[in-house]
């Protein structure tokens, strides 16, 4: 491909793009194979010996009859929707795992927000309400619920009652004979 180091904020702002200027040209290539005239002038300046006489990238834009911010923008839009495509597929990889440590983590006890979290995504809790409510059959039939905070909370007070009250031996009591 190219080998010459531009001089030139728009080489300098390019070449600072993770993948360097290599990868920035890429995407103004691939732009111009969409269809982006602008990039697509730039290049035929670029690879013509004209071009390469140039000592910056402005000036190969000059040449081309394009303004270099439009080119830098396109090679810096395509980077980031580059970016953004490759972060989605990370994710849809690493779903599965994700969504377990989620689950796992609002089996907890302290999972309090894990499960609201979970609760919410799949749509089974309405948010923005005061006090939750649960979608029923997806018509957004609304029902208030107390807040599982407080829930978690009368639970938590409730344990005491539901123990045993005294810990002892079972004694088997008869009646007497003459009652």
């Amino acid at each position: 491909m190219i080998v010459k180091n531009y001089a030139g904020q728009m080489y300098d702002q390019l070449a600072s793009l993770p993948g360097g200027f290599d990868e920035a040209l890429q995407f103004i290539i691939t732009s111009a194979d969409a269809g982006d005239e602008n990039c697509l002038k730039f290049l035929q300046y670029l690879l013509e010996p004209v071009g390469e006489q140039a000592e910056t990238l402005e000036e190969v834009c000059k040449l081309a009859g394009v303004d270099p911010f439009i080119v830098a923008s396109v090679a810096v839009s395509r980077f980031e929707q580059d970016r953004v495509l490759r972060a989605r597929i990370q994710a849809a990889l690493r779903v599965d795992a994700i969504v377990q440590a989620a689950v796992n983590s609002a089996l907890m006890p302290q999972g309090v927000a894990d499960r609201k979290l979970l609760l919410t995504a799949s749509g089974f809790l309405v948010e923005g309400s005061k006090a939750p409510t649960v979608v029923v059959d997806n018509r957004k039939v609304e029902v208030a619920l107390p807040s599982l905070e407080d829930t978690l909370r009368l639970l938590d007070k409730a344990k005491p009652a539901l123990l045993p009250a005294v810990d002892g031996e079972v004694v088997n009591v008869q009646p007497k004979d003459n009652q």
